[in-house]
Parts: structure tokens; C-alpha cells; sequence
């Protein structure tokens, strides 16, 4: 099995240190170091993605029907950052705008989701809900960092099947904290109806929404996934 992987290791050398990826269809460009990034505007005519068996159409579906436009991934796969961003808009235009009373009902609802009390609230230049849980049925780990901008869901989370060690989680920080998405001038601020909506009884605010349309939960098969069936069926010719 150790033979394999590194056999797969020198098959993909596509890693890449250090490097600032941009995608000005979500205003986001990103810094990530010591991974393997995959977007959706690199992986055409991607020799070391045939060499797994994934043709770029397969790729690019996958990407699409689960919203990711970055799939991040060390050399050994052994867990997978992904950044997810539903195409729905929300009513809400930036988190960073909402009233802490309405965060944390919103952090509330959102954690019970996934089996949680509450969730984290983390700010740098944005606002983000933090979550971290397992899931049960898929047996995976998951943390979840979501916030909005631009009335779109930004997802940054990292799954893996085993425990996750602080140099994982510091890795998928430290992508948060270089991320820098433009805020369109027509989303900087909350129209009067919603702000009202958010302050009084929220009977006009659609929790569903923004629950299950622009904030996910739950595994995102990504190219781990992919890659972890490859390495199965090679497996069997050894």
C-alpha cells in the first residue's frame, strides 16, 4: 500500500507552494500553501487527473452539482478542503451586517442541523458561523465555516474520515484568513425590509432558505472520493 501511494504521489506533480488562486466568478481569490488546489478553471485537458482514471467532464460535473470551486488536497488525501458556494441567493446580502441577536439564533438553528447546541461565531473581515461535528451516517469529520457575501453562501470546509490533527485545522484557518471576496456595491448593505425582518418577530424572514439553500451541511463528495476508488481498484492488481 506504501508503494502505491507513493507511486501516486510521483504520477500527480501538480503541487504547488505558495500560490494565490482567483476565481472573479465568486469574487474570491484565496492564498494556499502545500496543497494541491483543483478550481474548476484548471482542471481542462489536466494530464495528472487522466492518470487517475477522471476525465475532465467528470470533474467538472462533480464540481457543479455539489457547487465547489476549489477542491484542496494534500499529497496523501488524507482529508480535503473544499470551498463550497450554492448558486441560490439569499436574503440576506452580508453576514457581517446582521444584529448579534440574529447571528446567534441563525448559529443556533444552523447547529441544530447537524446535532449541535450552538455554533461558533469567528470574525476577521467577515463573519463566519463555525461548526464542527461528525457525520454519523457518511462517517466522516467535518469543520464548516460559512459566511455570506454578496447574498451568496460562502462554505469553507474540511472533511476526513479519521480524527482531525491542530495542523489541519490551522491549514484550513489560515485559507480563511487569506481569503478576500470583493463585496459588490449593490450587497454592501441590508434592505429596510429585511433588516426589520431580522430585528422584530421573523415571521417575514425564510430560515429555510438560508439553511438549506445557501449554508450546507454534510459531506461534499469531492475529489478524495475520487481518488480513494482509483487507489481501490489499483489495489487489486497488487
Amino acid at each position: 500500500m506504501k508503494r502505491l501511494i507513493m507511486i501516486l504521489i510521483l504520477m500527480f506533480p501538480i503541487f504547488v507552494f505558495g500560490m494565490e488562486y482567483q476565481d472573479s466568478s465568486i469574487n474570491l481569490t484565496i492564498n494556499v500553501d502545500n496543497y494541491m488546489v483543483f478550481t474548476r478553471n484548471n482542471i481542462k485537458d489536466n494530464a495528472d487527473l487522466k492518470e487517475f482514471g477522471i476525465t475532465e467532464e467528470y470533474m467538472q460535473d462533480n464540481m457543479s452539482k455539489n457547487s465547489i470551486y476549489f477542491d484542496i488536497v494534500p499529497d496523501d488525501f488524507s482529508h480535503e478542503i473544499l470551498i463550497i458556494i450554492p448558486e441560490e441567493k439569499d436574503m440576506i446580502n452580508n453576514l457581517s451586517n446582521v444584529p448579534e441577536s440574529f447571528l446567534n439564533e441563525l448559529g443556533e438553528k444552523l447547529a441544530k442541523e447537524v446535532g449541535l447546541d450552538k455554533s461558533e461565531v469567528y470574525k476577521n473581515k467577515y463573519t463566519y458561523l463555525v461548526r464542527e461535528y461528525s457525520d454519523n451516517i457518511k462517517g466522516y469529520n467535518i469543520i464548516n465555516y460559512c459566511t455570506i457575501v454578496n447574498g451568496r453562501g460562502y462554505n469553507f470546509q474540511l472533511q476526513k474520515k479519521d480524527e482531525f490533527i491542530q495542523e489541519e485545522k490551522d491549514a484550513l484557518k489560515k485559507i480563511i484568513d487569506s481569503a478576500d471576496i470583493k463585496i459588490l456595491d449593490e450587497y454592501k448593505d441590508e434592505s429596510e425590509d429585511v433588516m426589520k425582518a431580522m430585528t422584530g418577530d421573523k415571521k417575514g424572514f425564510d430560515w429555510k432558505k438560508v439553511i438549506t439553500r445557501t449554508i450546507i451541511g454534510g459531506v461534499i463528495g469531492g475529489i478524495v472520493g475520487l481518488i480513494t476508488g482509483f487507489i481501490n481498484k489499483k489495489i487489486k492488481h497488487y
